[in-house]
């Protein structure tokens, strides 16, 4: 179950790297006023934006697929309680 909860993680990950790229581009586009440095933060800008949007498709077509907490019986959880709380003795 572990690869699919970090198959998420990471994706999740990923359209966060590609959001601050943006954020540094758009920042960047900000401060310069050549033209050139303007044409290619732009073409940056448009590429991030491109790549986010798949990104967030992916993530969106691939869910966590976690499995729903099922509830325990008290006389269960009772003894999960104790067994946790005394001390392992040697066999």
């Amino acid at each position: 179950m572990a690869p699919l909860r970090s198959g998420a993680f990471h994706r999740a990950i990923a359209v966060m790297l590609v959001a601050l790229a943006g954020l540094v581009a758009a920042v960047a586009l900000a401060r310069n006023h050549g033209a050139a440095e303007a044409g290619l933060l732009v073409g940056l800008l448009g590429t991030s934006a491109l790549v986010a949007r798949l990104l967030l498709r992916d993530l969106r077509a691939h869910p966590a697929k976690l499995p729903r907490p099922q509830p325990i019986a008290r006389a269960e959880h009772e003894k999960i309680l104790i067994a946790s709380l005394l001390p392992v003795w040697p066999r």
